[in-house]
């Protein structure tokens, strides 16, 4: 019964995002805007530059394999992409992966996971390295900007560091939430 306390001095004083309206981005920049649901959208901007924005990587991967073919396919001759996960809630760590590598020059390591999975407070598995790498023949290479705010968080931050370790990827914006999680199934 006790109310949720912020240990972030952001979130304490930042209680909802005001720094991201797709409703907006429509308006503005994108009235070309095609909604695929209400966490996925694309679209050209003016100077031949694309724009996809992902609000959580919830959906399976096959979902993003399907929508991804066909927004890479009438995205892939734009000059540059922007990408915007400034209100990326989060999803499945597999997914954020699976999708940084449609965007991926070069295979690179972006983290490494170790599991508790005992009882002792040293009971940890092996380790666990998580590689991005490009998509043979599919990789979108050509410069891309990376939009992030205090509201990105978990898969998104995942994405981010996979993301960043791309020579042509610059990350604009806030740092992400410092939210994540690589959650074990049992």
């Amino acid at each position: 019964g006790l109310p949720r306390y912020e240990s972030s001095v952001f979130f304490r004083h930042n209680k909802v995002q005001k720094d991201f309206s797709i409703r907006l981005i429509r308006e503005k920049y994108l009235p070309a805007m095609v909604t695929i649901d209400t966490n996925l959208h694309y679209g050209m901007l003016p100077g031949n530059i694309g724009y996809i924005h992902f609000g959580e990587f919830g959906m399976p991967v096959s979902f993003y394999a399907n929508q991804l073919k066909k927004i890479l396919g009438q995205l892939g001759d734009a000059k540059s992409l922007i990408i915007d996960i400034r209100n990326h809630g989060g999803g499945d760590d597999q997914v954020s992966r699976y999708i940084a590598a449609q965007f991926a020059a070069e295979k690179k390591l972006f983290m490494t996971v170790r599991k508790r999975n005992g009882p002792n407070p040293g009971d940890f598995g092996n380790m666990e390295e998580w590689f991005v790498e490009p998509v043979a023949g599919h990789s979108f290479s050509k410069p891309v900007v990376l939009l992030t705010t205090r509201w990105t968080a978990s898969a998104g931050e995942t994405f981010t560091w996979a993301m960043n370790t791309q020579g042509h990827v610059t990350q604009m914006g806030d740092t992400t939430a410092g939210g994540f999680t690589d959650l074990i199934s049992r």
